[in-house]
C-alpha cells in the first residue's frame, strides 16, 4: 500500500513538472501574427490592432537558452523558401549565433558561429557565409550551411595583401561570388581596391576581377537578377586625411562586367547596409547613424527613381540603431521603445509605444508572411 502511495506521488510530480514546463510557452489567440519581437528570454508573436495603435501580444515563447539576452543585427536577417536566417549579437564572451525560424514565426535550430562572419547571404534555403583573416597573409573562409544548420562544406582563399575587407556573398548562374575590398601591400591610409571573386560551387576559384572602384569603402552589397548594387560608404579623404561621406550607390552588371556610369544619388551621406524589397520593388538603404547623428533610412524605387527619406531623431526614438523589417504592405521600424509602421499605399507612419507592454525589447524584428 505505502508503494503505491509513494509511486501515485511521483506520476503526480511527474504531470506537474512537465505541465510547468509546457506553461512557459503561452497561446493567447489564434490571430495571425504579423512580425517577431524579441526580449531577454521570450519571442513574441504579436500583431498590430485596426488602429494601428497598439500591439496585441499573440504568443509568449521560450528562446533558446543559448541566445537568451541577445538582439539580432539588421543586416543579417534572411529570408529562404522555408525559413528565415537571423545572427545574433555578441555574448560576453564574443560569441555569435546563427537562429532559424519557420515562416510562422516558430524557432528552429540554433548553432554557434566558429567565425563571427561579414557576408551572408541564402540560396535555395542554404545560407553562405564569408568571413575574413589574417595570418602571413590575408585569407577569407566561406562556408556553406543546410536549413538545419549542418555545415556542408567549407573551405578558405589566400590573397597577397596586407588586409581584406569582405561586404558581401552572393550567387548568380549556379557560382559564387564575393565582394571584397583589399588593401594592398605597403598601403597608405585610404589605399583600397575592390574586387569580385568568382568561386565554383565547392569554392574553388574561377576568376578575380579588379573593379574600378579605388575611391570608394562599400559597407554591403545587394544583388537583383543581373545587376549589383553597392552601398558606397566613403569617397576618399579630405585635405585632412580623414574620410569623406558618400551619398551614392554604384552598379555594377554582372552579364556585361561594367560598372554603370550613372550612380544612384541619394539625400543623405553614409549609405551603410543595402536591401531589397521585393514586394515594392525598392532598395532600401541604412545610413550610417554615428557619422549622421540620427537614424536614416532612404528608400530608392527601381522603377521610377524616386528616394523617399525615413528620419529617427534620438530625441523621439533613443540612442538606438533602428532596425528595419518589411512586408508587402508595411515597413516596421523598431527600437526597443518604439515601433513606426509605415504604410505604403497611404504613406503614413503610425507610431506604437513598446514601453506600454511592459517588456524589455532587444533589438531586431521579423516580420512574417
Amino acid at each position: 500500500m505505502k508503494n503505491r502511495i509513494i509511486i501515485c506521488f511521483l506520476l503526480v510530480f511527474i504531470i506537474t513538472i512537465s505541465g510547468c514546463k509546457q506553461d512557459e510557452n503561452q497561446y493567447f489567440n489564434d490571430n495571425d501574427s504579423q512580425f517577431v519581437l524579441f526580449d531577454d528570454k521570450y519571442y513574441y508573436l504579436c500583431s498590430v490592432d485596426n488602429s494601428k495603435e497598439n500591439i496585441d501580444i499573440n504568443a509568449k515563447l521560450k528562446r533558446s537558452d543559448d541566445v537568451e539576452g541577445l538582439g539580432f543585427i539588421y543586416e543579417y536577417v534572411f529570408k529562404g523558401p522555408e525559413r528565415y536566417y537571423l545572427k545574433t549579437q555578441t555574448n560576453n564572451k564574443l560569441e555569435t549565433y546563427i537562429q532559424t525560424f519557420s515562416k510562422d514565426g516558430k524557432e528552429g535550430s540554433t548553432i554557434l558561429t566558429k567565425r563571427n562572419f561579414y557576408g551572408a547571404c541564402v540560396d535555395d534555403d542554404k545560407l553562405y557565409t564569408v568571413s575574413s583573416y589574417v595570418d602571413e597573409k590575408p585569407y577569407l573562409v566561406l562556408e556553406v550551411f543546410d536549413n538545419n544548420l549542418s555545415m556542408i562544406y567549407s573551405n578558405s582563399f589566400e590573397f597577397d595583401a596586407s588586409l581584406m575587407f569582405p561586404s558581401g556573398i552572393f550567387i548568380y548562374e549556379n557560382e559564387i561570388y564575393v565582394f571584397c575590398g583589399v588593401a594592398p601591400r605597403n598601403y597608405k591610409y585610404g589605399d583600397i581596391i575592390n574586387y569580385l571573386f568568382r568561386f565554383d560551387s565547392e569554392f574553388n576559384l574561377l576568376e578575380t576581377r579588379e573593379l574600378e572602384l579605388h575611391d570608394g569603402g562599400y559597407q554591403s552589397i545587394c544583388r537583383i537578377d543581373n545587376l549589383l548594387y553597392m552601398a558606397k560608404t566613403m569617397q576618399g579623404l579630405d585635405e585632412n586625411g580623414y574620410a569623406v561621406g558618400s551619398n551614392y550607390i554604384d552598379t555594377y552588371n554582372l552579364e556585361t562586367c561594367e560598372l554603370v556610369q550613372d550612380s544612384i544619388p541619394l539625400e543623405y551621406t553614409h549609405p551603410l547596409h543595402i536591401r531589397y524589397d521585393e514586394y515594392n520593388n525598392n532598395l532600401v538603404i541604412m545610413h550610417d547613424r554615428h557619422s549622421l547623428g540620427m537614424n536614416v533610412y532612404s528608400v530608392y524605387n527601381l522603377e521610377d527613381g524616386t528616394v523617399k527619406s525615413f528620419t529617427f531623431d534620438y530625441d523621439d526614438y533613443g540612442d538606438y540603431s533602428v532596425d528595419f523589417n518589411c512586408c508587402k504592405d508595411e515597413y516596421y521600424f523598431q527600437t526597443p521603445e518604439k515601433l513606426g509602421i509605415y504604410n505604403l499605399s497611404e504613406r503614413t507612419m503610425k507610431e506604437c509605444d513598446l514601453e506600454k507592454l511592459g517588456l524589455e525589447f532587444k533589438e531586431g524584428i521579423l516580420t512574417l508572411e
